[in-house]
């Protein structure tokens, strides 16, 4: 027989010949094999979390409060897109080919069942576009309520919230502008790629086809996020580091959400569900150590505590000389109170 050695985690291993190399591919194949079974898990437990959303809202009534707003937000967007597509997609239509009138048997039955196929065609993709439109407008319009949805889960699952202040609600709202404009920025240049490559007979049309589909979805997945990881102080690398790093568990965030788009009456609280849901995905990365970027608000909070207290104590120092006898009383609760609405 093969001769064998025991290594240092206590396996054994067959020191040379066809044995030693089939258990050398058998561990490597069964590490493979885990860790496609931990993606595939990741994948599913991210696409699982927009739907889990919609009972965690109604099992926290406070957060109603910030998730209605956005909700009839995009309902009224969604009541427009509806009415101006069956509105005006017959004229749409026409302006290309005029409706056959019928008034004879070529036209009853061959060009007026193509005319209506060509309308139905024009309304799908109409709907389709104007639901994304729907969407990339209702994400500046409903930032406000986004980021209080996700501080509200914040103290939800964790007990702690920062103290409100419009200065950072507008700075972040500008952030947050900013940086899906550079992402959606990535996503033209990654399509513009693509439609060149489908210039290609065949098997660029194939590729062209296959890349739009599994990229679309990365554009709707990441502006959810994108609120929960502003209010932490992150910069866009900091949030793409967060992308790559989570990459299966954020697509399947990613697909899930551009399926709610898409189905009734799902798709009017489509923004809160998800911004919800990936809120409740970075506290809980936080809660059990697995998130490697730190949350800046509690260092800039507390740099500001400090400089508070210096300036308080500084203040009680000038009181002291200035004053005799009871003076330190009326710094000290002055510090407390500057500390306090700090």
């Amino acid at each position: 027989m093969t001769p064998m050695r025991v290594g240092a985690d206590g396996r054994r291993w067959h020191n040379e010949g066809f044995c030693g190399m089939f258990a050398w591919l058998k561990d490597k194949t069964g590490r493979l094999w885990r860790w496609h079974v931990r993606q595939v898990k990741a994948f599913f437990n991210g696409f699982s979390h927009p739907f889990r959303a919609i009972p965690y809202i109604f099992r926290n009534p406070s957060l109603l409060k910030w998730a209605i707003p956005p909700a009839i937000l995009t309902s009224g967007l969604m009541a427009l897109v509806m009415w101006t597509v069956f509105g005006y997609t017959d004229d749409a239509v026409s302006l290309i080919w005029t409706q056959p009138a019928g008034t004879v048997w070529y036209e009853t039955w061959l060009l007026l069942p193509i005319w209506y196929t060509i309308y139905v065609v024009a309304m799908l993709i109409l709907v389709a576009i104007g639901i994304i439109a729907v969407y990339l407008v209702s994400i500046p319009l409903a930032g406000p309520f986004g980021e209080l949805l996700a501080e509200e889960v914040e103290k939800i699952e964790t007990g702690w919230s920062p103290p409100f202040d419009w200065m950072v609600l507008l700075r972040n709202l500008a952030v947050t502008a900013l940086h899906l404009t550079i992402f959606t920025m990535m996503q033209i240049v990654v399509f513009a790629m693509v439609s060149a490559i489908g210039l290609i007979p065949i098997v660029g049309q194939v590729i062209s086809i296959v890349v739009s589909l599994v990229t679309t979805p990365l554009l709707i997945g990441f502006a959810p996020f994108d609120y929960p990881m502003t209010v932490r102080l992150w910069g866009f690398g900091d949030k793409m580091q967060f992308m790559v790093r989570n990459f299966p568990m954020f697509y399947g965030f990613s697909v899930a959400s551009f399926a709610m788009l898409y189905i009734p009456f799902v798709n009017l609280v489509f923004l809160p569900c998800c911004v919800v849901a990936a809120s409740r995905v970075i506290v809980e990365q936080e809660k059990d150590g697995t998130l490697t970027i730190a949350d800046r608000r509690k260092a800039v909070l507390a740099a500001r505590n400090k400089l508070t207290l210096a300036a308080a104590e500084k203040a009680n120092a000038a009181s002291a000389q200035a004053t005799s006898g009871d003076a330190d009383a009326v710094p000290a609760e002055l510090a407390q109170e500057v500390v306090k609405e700090a």
